[in-house]
């Protein structure tokens, strides 16, 4: 069946990057987009914004230059709550985050992403990674970690295996929905 419904490759990307987002199982994700006008860019987040706002979602670039974005697809309500873990919020201290607002966090992660050679490893907790994982990767990347998948996974491996099918599932899920004619906004879960 043809796609009917007009989809830019802006929503297309965040289907294929973002879908565990979209549906509500995952806090955030990120992805890269290369080829667009900063300017076209912006105009695209915004009118994305406004198809996102009724499901309680949010995408922001964290990083531009002229030909690369870094963008961020989040759900606000999680994040706030993930932030909250006393764990999460001491490996965001260790890192010079000063407040638990998620504005702010966010805000800092964007200069820590401007100002750093290396890639944040605090990152993780923006997306829902478990704190656990996140400490467990900063303090020991390449080493103990127990397996693998969306990220190294240092504490409870069978809980993680059975949420990184469920994203497999999800992505292969929303894919097989957008090829077969779904709308962004059909594939939509609403505020959570």
């Amino acid at each position: 069946m043809k796609n009917k419904n007009h989809i830019s490759l802006l929503e297309k990307r965040v289907v294929e990057q973002c879908a565990p987002t979209l549906a509500g199982l995952k806090t955030g994700s990120l992805f890269s987009l290369r080829g667009f006008s900063p300017c076209s860019l912006i105009s695209e987040i915004c009118d994305l914004n406004r198809k996102f706002r009724s499901s309680g979602l949010l995408l922001i670039p964290l990083k531009k230059t002229d030909d690369f974005a870094l963008l961020y697809l989040y759900r606000p309500n999680c994040l706030k709550q993930d932030l909250q873990d006393p764990l999460a919020a001491r490996i965001l201290n260790r890192f010079g985050y000063s407040s638990s607002d998620t504005t702010h966090c966010i805000l800092h992660l964007c200069s820590r992403l401007r100002e750093g050679s290396s890639f944040p490893h605090e990152i993780g907790l923006f997306l829902g990674y478990p704190p656990k994982d996140v400490e467990g990767f900063i303090w020991n990347p390449n080493c103990a970690f127990a397996c693998k998948g969306c990220w190294k996974v240092y504490s409870e491996p069978d809980k993680a295996e059975k949420l990184f099918k469920r994203y497999r599932q999800c992505t292969a899920c929303y894919l097989r929905r957008l090829k077969e004619g779904s709308s962004l906004e059909q594939l939509l879960v609403s505020g959570l």
